[in-house]
């Protein structure tokens, strides 16, 4: 079965109804039907809580939390030692936030698709085939 781990920029494009966010949508559907295994690690999470509290306050930024955490989408809550490890070897390898360098790791790990479009700072990662990626735009 077909894994993906989220980055927070999808689901903020999934909130915020921007291009690609019907893509992370067939994705979340797909998982309620079984079809899929769609994750997100809490670290990234964090990303959209803060970023939802830093510009629209913590109604708004607790209400997508909560849809999150209702949703379909596995949360992973915890950072064993390998995903240390490995998310410590990404971050040197390539110079990204920790944040980032978590969802690396996580969907190497995983085995499975990292869903973003964060260009800017992953296609080195994907130019090196260091993971594997669905790009939403």
């Amino acid at each position: 079965m077909t894994k993906y781990i989220l980055d927070a920029c999808a689901v903020v494009a999934l909130f915020q109804k921007e291009t690609g966010a019907d893509m992370v949508e067939n994705l979340l559907v797909k998982a309620m039907n079984g079809r899929c295994i769609v994750s997100m690690h809490r670290m990234n999470l964090l990303e959209v809580y803060y970023g939802y509290l830093r510009d629209d306050g913590s109604t708004v930024a607790d209400k997508h939390i909560s849809a999150i955490e209702s949703s379909c989408i596995n949360i992973i809550e915890t950072i064993p030692k390998n995903l240390m490890l490995k998310a410590g070897e990404v971050k040197v390898r390539h110079r990204m936030s920790l944040a980032d360098s978590i969802l690396i790791a996580q969907g190497i790990l995983d085995k499975a698709l990292v869903v973003t479009s964060d260009h800017h700072e992953l296609d080195s990662v994907d130019a090196i085939k260091d993971a594997e990626f669905f790009w939403f735009r």
